[in-house]
């Protein structure tokens, strides 16, 4: 069975042929916060038309997964997770194999393999989606950041399940609105106490956030909000002093009061919908907003609505 595989690129500000190049060395990858690093006998990542590559060794360390080389096809084989990935050199294709069941699908991809200083390099996206993990892009400091799905806390509340993973990755699945939180969630806890940042993935077919939902959650640094989310309740973010950039989807159509509140490192706000309602004070005291983007004469272009100076663009 042959399917196409989500991915997208990850873009930067630079020009990457199809070798290295000392551009390239500002390009960083972590892996559950954990800097990628090939010791400076070969580039650690590096772009090429658009998408960032990392050395097949040190990534599959890095996931804690067994990887293979065969030299005869130029096959590379991944196996963890109950999982079996095969990709070859300059081929758009991957096969994954399920262990438990034995059934194998053939993806196509983006971004093939490639060799780079005599090393075998792989797209990280494609690897990582291949094993759950969540991967996103911090275009200030040029960086690719990589949570592991795998261990962690299991928890689930009525018909919605959530996982903290060793790798700080929060995902929160289920379907319609999420329960009502009085006072808090009931991963907060476990987010708090945890060290490293957290990065939350909320899956589609979660049609809410509710009211104080990460509330308080000083550590969580990045937020993945599915199309499906029609609306993000009261306090649902606010505190997090960590996240940087929000992207409320289209069919958001109301943001509730404080939901966005004392949010100290928010720089970027992107509003998709043209009918998407924002409280009054959902931004209050997230100062250090600098660009906002949303529909032109929609409810959200308002610049009262957001701290002063901030500058409003349109989508």
């Amino acid at each position: 069975m042959k399917k196409a595989l989500s991915v997208f690129a990850l873009s930067v500000l630079m020009t990457a042929g199809a070798s290295f190049t000392a551009q390239a060395q500002d390009v960083k990858v972590y892996v559950n916060e954990t800097l990628l690093d090939s010791g400076g006998a070969y580039p650690s990542a590096v772009i090429i038309s658009d998408y960032t590559y990392v050395p097949l060794a040190e990534i599959s360390n890095a996931l804690g997964f067994e990887c293979n080389w065969i030299p005869e096809s130029k096959t590379i084989i991944m196996s963890g997770m109950n999982k079996i990935i095969k990709m070859q050199i300059g081929n758009n294709q991957m096969t994954i194999e399920d262990t438990e069941s034995g059934v194998e699908e053939e993806y196509g991809i983006p971004s093939a393999p490639t060799i780079v200083s005599s090393k075998t390099f792989v797209p990280v996206r494609t690897v990582a989606d291949a094993f759950n993990a969540y991967t996103s892009w911090d275009g200030d400091t040029k960086s690719v950041f990589i949570a592991s799905g795998e261990g962690g806390i299991i928890g689930e509340d009525g018909d919605f399940n959530w996982t903290l993973s060793d790798g700080g990755l929060l995902t929160i699945s289920g379907s319609g609105p999420m329960p009502f939180f009085d006072l808090e969630a009931p991963w907060t806890y476990e987010c708090k106490e945890r060290e490293g940042n957290i990065r939350v993935k909320i899956e589609d077919g979660v049609t809410s956030i509710s009211s104080n939902a990460f509330k308080g959650i000083s550590n969580l640094e990045v937020v993945d909000i599915p199309f499906s989310v029609t609306e993000i309740g009261n306090d649902a973010f606010n505190g997090c002093y960590l996240l940087k950039k929000v992207n409320i989807p289209y069919n958001v159509a109301f943001i509730g009061n404080r939901a966005f509140a004392d949010c100290t490192a928010l720089s970027e706000v992107s509003v998709a919908g043209s009918g998407t309602n924002i409280s009054t004070d959902a931004f209050n005291y997230s100062v250090n907003i600098k660009n906002v983007r949303v529909k032109k004469g929609s409810p959200a272009d308002n610049a009262d609505l957001y701290p002063k100076g901030a500058h409003i663009s349109y989508n």
